[in-house]
């Protein structure tokens, strides 16, 4: 009973950690090329500091600019599609600008903190603390900031279409998601760079 229950654990756990099998051991020396699990938990560490500073960045908004009762029911009434009085569209106006602003200000936080990691450290806080860098598949170094600035926007490339550009990664041979094959970029072990740079020196 027990050796069939630990093979159904086994199989469990293989499934989940390496969906598409497993990955080819590295030998030293050789540039461990990433995807799968590692991956997908830095980004979410980084999905929940980023959820993190966008709702305090957000509280201190409402803070600085409430919306007051006047503001709050034109609001309403705009939105079940109720026509509006002069002040009332006045109210609504204002207070579209300002949640404008406020996701432009948003977005280019978001934008500074991708780029300014990746240019500085190679690696965002979730990458960091998995012992991971993204880096210029060519030269193995530290990306530029355009090269920063297109991997940032064609993340959503391979999220959009049911997420077949991350999947991707498992089948290339150096572990490239789409948005890496555009910006030319892979990601690699720490570990396994640093071993690689000492070897070719």
């Amino acid at each position: 009973m027990q050796k069939p229950l630990h093979k159904l654990l086994t199989w469990a756990s293989n499934m989940a950690l390496y969906p598409f099998g497993r990955p080819k051991k590295v030998q030293n020396g050789e540039l461990h090329y990433i995807s799968g699990t590692r991956r997908c938990i830095a980004a979410l560490i980084d999905l929940l500091l980023v959820v993190l500073v966008l709702q305090l960045m957000h509280g201190c908004f409402m803070y600085v600019f409430p919306k007051n009762e006047e503001t709050f029911k034109a609001v309403e009434k705009y939105k079940m599609g109720a026509s509006l009085k002069e002040n009332e569209v006045i109210l609504k106006n204002r207070y579209l600008y300002k949640v404008v602003a406020l996701q432009t200000i948003q977005l280019v936080a978001l934008y500074m903190y991708y780029v300014y990691m990746w240019t500085r450290f190679s690696a965002t806080v979730g990458a960091y603390l998995l012992g991971l860098k993204v880096i210029d598949e060519n030269s193995l170094a530290a990306m530029n900031f355009t090269q920063a600035t297109k991997r940032f926007a064609y993340v959503g490339i391979s999220g959009l279409p049911l997420c077949l550009g991350i999947i991707w990664s498992n089948f290339d041979s150096r572990k490239r998601a789409w948005h890496d094959m555009l910006a030319n970029t892979v990601v690699v072990t720490r570990k396994s760079l640093l071993q690689y740079k000492e070897k070719a020196s």
